[in-house]
């Protein structure tokens, strides 16, 4: 819930709205895809993402880029909008 909350808030950043659809990429260790991968038709719904990447290095995308930190697991949010 958390994550899917710094995803909105990085949306609204953005200036996009409820229903404008994104791709969603999350840079953080393995340890914490698997917990996320579990969860990720949940982000899905709640953040309007059409597609969810899990990596541990970005590449170079286009997008906006923040960091987050939750609990003791640290990653990165890039959003893409379609």
């Amino acid at each position: 819930r958390e994550l899917s909350r710094k995803i909105q808030a990085l949306r609204k950043k953005m200036g996009l709205n409820k229903n404008d659809l994104i791709e969603l990429y999350l840079e953080t260790n393995k340890e914490f895809q698997k917990i996320l991968k579990i969860k990720e038709t949940l982000i899905k719904e709640r953040t309007k993402s059409e597609k969810i990447e899990f990596v541990e290095k970005f590449s170079k995308l286009e997008g906006k880029t923040e960091s987050f930190k939750i609990k003791e697991k640290i990653g990165k949010i890039r959003i893409v909008r379609l």
